[in-house]
């Protein structure tokens, strides 16, 4: 299938095989830390030929790293290409953007590779560089390596928002946190005990004037973890305790007629569980994204599940997802 998109990308540019081997030029001239990169961590700018970039490159780029973020309310990518510049034109102030893209055609490459190097021309950023002989054969590598060029931006990106979120706590949820979980669990700043009808999770909240994030946690017994199923029961069982000022059929649940997509993450020698969803409320037109992660502690017989979700209504939902879904890389 990427083969096919690259034949009919092929098909409909004109190719342009001029060698690029100008450098993309690290800061020098000074012994000081770089300032903080520039641009928001879900942005990606290119540096490459403008004929590379026209014939291939921006069509792959796209491909890549703009395709849609499942379990959210509404379409959304996970990154978004900027701006491309040529090695020649690319200034001191673009060369500081928190993720790049680099594609750097030489003809006396023998192979095509990419490398990735950290906090060159600032701090929190990554570069990823592609190395290739042709134009051909980089666009045609991009497609096929795409997810780890991705994960790298996304790497960066959590570390962002890890220098954010970890800079402020919430004691008293932290601590309810460690203490149903055995897990040290970091609940940033802003975040309040809140209160469902029944003490069957514990629910913390960070309310704004239109929009709150939530962090759900609870655990069920298992013996055998082989066992274990009916994981999407479970968290709407728990969810449905959560209603509209407690009123009668207006329970919160796991939205029936969106996706629920399943993944497995190991992430600081724990394996966790990821299931993306949508929440709704019923009788409301209420609802928004959700992520939930589940492992298992096999010395205290667990399942340990966290939950995050988001309510706002007016605003995309990628950015703060992806904030609340950093706070995974901080458990210990």
């Amino acid at each position: 299938m990427k083969r096919s998109i690259l034949y009919l990308l092929i098909m409909v540019a004109t190719l342009v095989s001029t060698g690029c081997r100008e450098q993309f030029d690290k800061a020098t001239g000074s012994n000081s830390t770089p300032k903080t990169s520039i641009g928001e961590p879900y942005e990606v700018f290119v540096i490459c030929n403008d004929n590379h970039w026209e014939s291939y490159i921006k069509d792959v780029a796209k491909i890549v790293l703009e395709d849609e973020v499942p379990g959210l309310v509404r379409p959304e990518k996970f990154f978004h290409v900027v701006d491309h510049k040529s090695f020649e034109a690319v200034n001191d102030v673009e060369r500081k953007h928190s993720n790049i893209l680099a594609v750097r055609i030489d003809a006396t490459n023998e192979s095509t590779r990419h490398d990735v190097a950290k906090d060159v021309n600032a701090t929190m950023q990554t570069i990823v560089t592609v190395h290739s002989p042709s134009v051909e054969r980089a666009a045609e590598y991009i497609l096929d390596h795409g997810a780890d060029i991705r994960q790298s931006f996304e790497e960066n990106e959590r570390a962002i928002h890890h220098k954010t979120v970890a800079s402020t706590v919430s004691d008293e949820p932290k601590r309810i946190a460690k203490e149903v979980t055995g897990l040290d669990i970091h609940i940033p700043g802003g975040f309040s005990v809140a209160k469902p009808k029944e003490d069957i999770m514990k629910w913390f909240v960070r309310k704004y004037d239109n929009k709150a994030q939530h962090i759900f946690i609870f655990t069920e017994p298992c013996e055998d973890f082989n066992t274990f199923i009916g994981f999407e029961d479970i968290v709407d069982k728990r969810l449905n305790i959560i209603s509209v000022e407690d009123e009668e059929g207006t329970a919160m649940g796991i939205s029936k007629e969106r996706p629920f997509y399943l993944d497995i993450k190991e992430i600081n020698g724990r394996r966790w569980y990821e299931a993306r969803c949508c929440w709704t409320v019923e009788g409301y037109p209420l609802g928004g994204s959700m992520v939930c992660y589940y492992t298992y502690d096999a010395e205290r017989k667990q399942i340990i599940t966290i939950v995050f979700a988001l309510f706002s209504p007016e605003q995309m939902h990628r950015h703060d997802m992806a904030q609340l879904e950093s706070l995974m890389y901080l458990i210990k």
